[in-house]
């Protein structure tokens, strides 16, 4: 599978290079753009365009190919979102639409910064999406699909999700269970209820590989709770005991134990 994450990011490559540059080309010569275009296979998760003169880079994330292969995941990308949220492919949200939307997507920020359309803080607007609504409904979006189905095909790569896997094929669940060290004791006489209000949105520390990881409770279930923003790269989110979290920013610390742990 690790395999076949790098041949896909390399796919997406190569359709860029292959079905979007060429289709471009007459509107670069009519707006006497000069440009050239590098695209590349990235090691990590990083999946963007970067500008530097005239050189335009695109870079396609080998671990972001992974990540999205867990549906789950993929719908917390932004391109995963835009997928569900603008209907693009006929509302279809299929591992496949999702890669080759992602290549148009990148794509699009070409466009974009092209049209002197990007601004700090202001990267995925209106602007952007009227490129990104364009490449959908012109039907070039369709012909990537259709190029990536049929490459894939020839290459015998499969283009499905497999249901919780994280950015190095391994499932969140499993990694946290096995990585994070059991040292926090249990607080008692509170429900679940009140766990997962008094829970949700506070930051939390916890041990991961022997040092202190921080990141915020989004999500709480009958044993564990979620955590995400929590900087550690590869990793979506983990899943945490309670008993192993201790709370930075949380009422707890006041009112139960008066030591900050649960």
């Amino acid at each position: 599978m690790p395999n076949d994450d790098f041949q896909i990011a390399a796919l997406l490559v190569n359709i860029t290079e292959t079905v979007l540059w060429p289709h471009i080309q007459p509107w670069l010569r009519a707006n006497n753009h000069c440009i050239q275009l590098r695209c590349r296979v990235g090691r990590g998760q990083a999946t963007h365009h970067t500008q530097q003169g005239q050189q335009h880079t695109l870079t396609f994330g080998r671990k972001m190919v992974a990540s999205k292969r867990c549906a789950r995941q993929a719908r917390n990308w932004t391109t995963g979102r835009e997928l569900v949220g603008r209907g693009y492919f006929s509302g279809n949200f299929g591992y496949a639409e999702l890669m080759a939307h992602t290549c148009c997507h990148e794509f699009a920020h070409l466009v974009q910064s092209l049209n002197g359309w990007y601004r700090r803080g202001s990267i995925h607007n209106a602007d952007f999406y009227r490129i990104l609504d364009q490449m959908h409904q012109g039907g070039i979006a369709d012909r990537v699909l259709q190029v990536l189905q049929l490459e894939a095909d020839r290459q015998g790569l499969q283009l499905e999700f497999a249901q919780g896997v994280t950015a190095d094929g391994e499932t969140s669940e499993n990694r946290a269970a096995q990585e994070i060290q059991w040292r926090m004791p249990v607080i008692t006489g509170i429900s679940q209820q009140q766990l997962k209000e008094q829970l949700q949105g506070q930051l939390a520390e916890f041990d991961y590989r022997g040092r202190k990881v921080q990141g915020r409770i989004t999500r709480v279930h009958r044993k564990t709770v979620r955590i995400e923003d929590h900087g550690v790269r590869g990793i979506d989110y983990f899943r945490v005991p309670p008993s192993q979290l201790q709370l930075v920013d949380s009422m707890l610390q006041r009112t139960n134990t008066g030591q900050g742990v649960l």
